[in-house]
């Protein structure tokens, strides 16, 4: 009986097993966008603003992870633009977490549809470069570069110099390939990087380098000490893709791009609904 009673949990009537938010912000994105067209941006603006201020609320960027997963997984292919722009603004500036949701939404419209705000998007995404490189936040400037490339965003030169110095290998990386003409810069990760090795965090960082063949190359290739990382070095191995693209544009040609429905691929994360099986898709058995 002791046994039994340690086990038992007596929990208050108003206690919640599991959050009730995802079919609450679903239904009120699914009746939005399913209005009537003179109804349709009132009632989206409502469910957008309703996600958010939960978000806030509860401190969770999977809300809104969630609502713009919603949007996307919608027939209406993001039509109320106007309403949806500001709304992925806000989300990117106010919950970091978002970005890579944001970002492949925007490279998704600029690729398609190609109307974007281009002069404040340009803001936004430096200001965010600036932002997460002093916090050492690598997923948001990796995404946010990426999103700067597409979008022929230049990125300044301190705020280069910010990430270099605060953030990991794959962000330098990333920076260098986007400033490679920017001695500042390159002087800037050189110190960094000089002061590893490249058998240690760095290595991708002395890898591209030595294989892109940018200023100080040859101190770099005196600087690589692992047997490994020369042989890729030999064979012109590069960490970086300029050209690669999100999964939704795999073996597209550009100029099918219109035709794709979908910013966010298939499946990428928790926030996506399991019980939603694509028409093509089949059921295993």
């Amino acid at each position: 009986m002791d046994i039994n009673e340690n086990k038992t949990q007596i929990y208050a009537s108003n206690f919640r097993f599991t959050d009730s938010w995802p079919s609450d912000v679903a239904s009120r994105i699914e009746l939005a966008v399913n209005a009537t067209e003179h109804r349709r941006e009132e009632r989206l603006r409502a469910a957008l603003e309703y996600a958010f201020d939960l978000s806030l609320s509860e401190s969770d960027d999977g809300i809104l992870k969630y609502a713009i997963r919603q949007l996307d997984l919608s027939s209406h292919l993001w039509d109320e633009w106007c309403v949806l722009q500001p709304f992925l603004m806000r989300s990117a500036i106010h919950f970091g977490h978002t970005i890579d949701y944001v970002v492949r939404v925007l490279v998704w419209r600029k690729l398609t549809r190609d109307d974007l705000d281009d002069s404040k998007w340009e803001k936004i995404v430096k200001t965010l470069l600036d932002r997460h490189g002093r916090l050492g936040n690598d997923s948001e400037v990796c995404w946010l570069i990426f999103a700067a490339i597409i979008l022929k965003i230049a990125i300044p030169t301190d705020v280069a110099l910010t990430i270099v110095r605060n953030c990991g290998a794959l962000s330098i990386v990333a920076t260098l390939n986007h400033c490679s003409g920017d001695r500042a810069v390159l002087d800037a990760a050189f110190e960094v990087i000089s002061a590893d090795s490249a058998t240690g965090a760095m290595w991708p960082v002395f890898l591209e380098w030595a294989s892109t063949g940018w200023y100080k190359n040859e101190q770099i290739n005196e600087l690589v000490n692992n047997d490994v990382i020369k042989e890729l070095i030999g064979l012109h191995a590069y960490v970086f893709d300029a050209d690669r693209l999100t999964r939704v544009f795999k073996d597209v040609e550009p100029s099918k791009f219109g035709d794709i429905t979908n910013a966010i691929e298939t499946r990428i994360s928790s926030y996506d609904d399991e019980t939603k099986v694509e028409d093509d898709e089949e059921i295993p058995e």
